[in-house]
């Protein structure tokens, strides 16, 4: 089956979710249950400082930014000419030279900090400059990819029409309300 077809059945993620994401959560679950911890023994702690950087762009309104496999997904709406589908190609196949192997570090990195929390849950002195130092490599990955995302999606925007722009812009929106819903309805299964 070729890619862009309207019988694609590949499976997309649920979300694109990036080392970021994982970090900021499991930084979140060891904080507060550090705090529940203080409150419960009825300890008086200094609130964690933790310093977030947020870099964001006129197409995040929209949600977590797509590759550009997006576009050739949706070659057959957004009506792309064969010039156009080669050079998306051509710009994908470059993001995964230079970006791939980049994921699958920030992956690891986010697998090693992951371990490294948990440990640290157990030990209530750890103290937060030491886990901002353990996450490190991962927030600077996340941030590398993600600005580089932004470089490559403005890149094959650039490559589009003005109307073609403004349906890919629909489909992002209808695509980040599908996986909203299923992301509601699976935690709703949970509960």
């Amino acid at each position: 089956m070729r890619r862009g077809d309207s019988n694609n059945t590949r499976k997309r993620p649920l979300f694109y979710v990036g080392p970021g994401l994982i970090l900021a959560l499991v930084a979140a679950i060891v904080i507060g249950k550090t705090a529940m911890r203080s409150e419960r023994d009825g300890r008086q702690t200094a609130p964690p400082i933790i310093e977030r950087r947020t870099v964001s762009s006129a197409d995040d309104r929209l949600g977590p930014i797509p590759e550009v496999e997006f576009l050739l997904d949706h070659r057959a709406r957004l009506e792309l000419s064969g010039e156009q589908i080669g050079k998306l190609a051509r710009l994908q196949a470059d993001w995964e030279k230079v970006y791939g192997p980049k994921l699958k570090e920030a992956v690891a990195a986010g697998r090693k900090l992951g371990g490294y929390l948990s440990k640290a849950e157990n030990d209530r002195r750890t103290p937060v400059a030491q886990i901002q130092r353990e996450s490190a490599p991962l927030v600077s990955a996340s941030g590398e990819i993600a600005k580089a995302r932004r470089e490559f999606w403005s890149r094959a925007l650039r490559l589009l029409t003005a109307e073609q722009r403004k349906v890919a812009d629909g489909l992002r929106e209808a695509e980040m309300q599908r996986k909203s819903k299923e992301l509601a309805d699976k935690v709703k299964q949970r509960f």
